[in-house]
């Protein structure tokens, strides 16, 4: 996965396990010190804890920690202009989802703002019975953003692996 500008647009980049402690380390860090209104920073911050909690729940490459709990592991980038942000996240994914990942970013994208709404209430009700996996946290992602997503399947014959990417794009308001 290229980032699609410079270093000099990177505020953030981050790669291993997403724990909670280092997801509320680095939300704590984008409230506090970025430079955006108040309403670009709190689109900022939900795009950022979804993306960041899908990868934490569902990525593939997993890891222990010392309490014995099991998290994802994954990359995460946040990128700054006098336009936008981007954040980005990638991470491994079983081959076997992939169709079913790429259908529900298909729909997503394709869907309006009433419709997804509509939707993540209709899901939020079913999640007890149904896993419905990372559509809940998608579709905010696009509510929150108010864009439609950038995503990627990739497989890579190297280390035999699939890799998810999805990229939000906040514009400043």
């Amino acid at each position: 996965m290229a980032l699609s500008s410079t270093y000099n647009d990177l505020l953030i980049s981050y790669y291993g396990p997403f724990s909670m402690r280092i997801i509320s380390t680095i939300g704590k860090h984008l409230t506090e010190n970025i430079n955006a209104s108040e309403i670009t920073k709190m689109k900022l911050y939900r795009v950022f804890i979804e993306l960041c909690q899908n990868v934490a729940r569902y990525s593939a490459e997993r890891h222990v920690l010392l309490d014995s709990s099991i998290i994802g592991v994954g990359t995460i980038h946040i990128q700054n202009n006098d336009l936008y942000f981007k954040c980005t996240t990638v991470n491994r994914i079983l081959s076997e989802h992939q169709n079913v990942l790429i259908k529900n970013c298909r729909e997503i994208n394709s869907s309006t703002k009433e419709d997804l709404k509509k939707r993540k209430e209709k899901f939020r009700k079913e999640s007890t019975i149904l896993d419905t996996g990372a559509h809940i946290g998608l579709i905010a992602v696009c509510l929150y953003s108010e864009n439609q997503f950038e995503f990627d399947v990739t497989d890579n014959p190297e280390n035999s692996a699939t890799y998810f990417s999805i990229t939000a794009t906040i514009n400043k308001t």
